[in-house]
């Protein structure tokens, strides 16, 4: 198997920093991070995110599986198609994941599918918020990001690394944390560690509060995390909040209200958000 690096000369390519990538090259880190991804059988359809040089798709193949290779970059979806051109379980889409349909996947999958990748830094949350989106249609995601976001994903209540991120991945799934990867293991080597976060979205969660209600009512409880929420929830940007709601939910869940954000688990959030929205009609 060619590493990135010969790949990318044959084709005159180079990395666009622009665009965050980072390949993986080590050999024994990619079969870590497809260990991580714990495809089966069953697995028939796999979306891969971000599928650069094919290093990690070339590694999801296997017989009775179609691997869906997701890849914004037109020079690199160039370089996969023609990589590929004889391995017809392997379809190369051009496109950006965040404008991909994830439902139409699952849906020719005939069931919930996994999705995998090593993704850009810095739209990690944006795809974090789509994967939550599409839960339906998405069994668990299986990605390599950046070994900080990793770990605000998996933290318990009052960690340091305990986030919005948390508490919203919480409320429908939950993290666990696989392989860490030195920048040693590509190219170019990024400037921090990286790690395999393994999201299974495995709740259902209630009917109240709504999918955007909760989102943004959490971010109002983070807006200035030091503070107490009762303090965050007044003035904050996220949602309209009318003073006597902030009243009505100070007086109902006084013990709540006088801790920060990172002080609140998952259900504590349900019940104030649940409280705010049906408040507010």
């Amino acid at each position: 198997m060619p590493s990135p690096q010969a790949i990318l000369k044959t084709y005159g390519l180079q990395p666009k920093k622009s665009w965050g990538q980072h390949f993986l090259a080590d050999p024994h880190a990619l079969a870590r991070v497809v260990r991580d991804c714990a495809l089966c059988e069953n697995d028939a359809l796999v979306v891969e995110i971000g599928a650069g040089t094919g290093a990690l798709t070339e590694r999801l193949v296997a017989p009775g599986r179609t691997v869906l290779a997701v890849e914004h970059d037109r020079e690199l979806a160039a370089v996969l198609r023609d990589r590929f051109r004889d391995e017809p379980s392997v379809e190369i889409v051009e496109q950006d994941f965040l404008a991909f349909d994830l439902a139409a996947a699952a849906e020719r999958a005939g069931g919930r599918i996994k999705v995998v990748g090593n993704i850009p830094y810095q739209i990690t949350a944006p795809i974090l918020f789509k994967l939550v989106a599409a839960r339906a249609g998405v069994v668990s995601a299986h990605l390599l990001m950046q070994a900080e976001v990793a770990r605000r994903l998996a933290a318990p209540v009052g960690a340091k690394d305990y986030s919005l991120l948390t508490v919203l991945l919480g409320r429908v799934g939950h993290a666990t944390l696989g392989a860490r990867l030195s920048p040693a293991c590509f190219h170019p080597p990024p400037d921090v560690e990286s790690r395999v976060a393994v999201v299974a979205f495995d709740k259902t969660p209630p009917a109240v509060p709504s999918d955007e209600f909760f989102v943004n009512f959490v971010k109002a409880c983070f807006h200035q995390r030091r503070k107490r929420v009762v303090n965050s929830l007044r003035g904050q940007p996220h949602l309209a909040l009318p003073k006597p709601l902030v009243a009505a939910l100070a007086e109902r869940f006084p013990e709540l209200l006088a801790r920060r954000a990172e002080a609140l688990n998952g259900d504590e959030f349900l019940s104030l958000a649940a409280f705010a929205e049906t408040w507010r009609g």
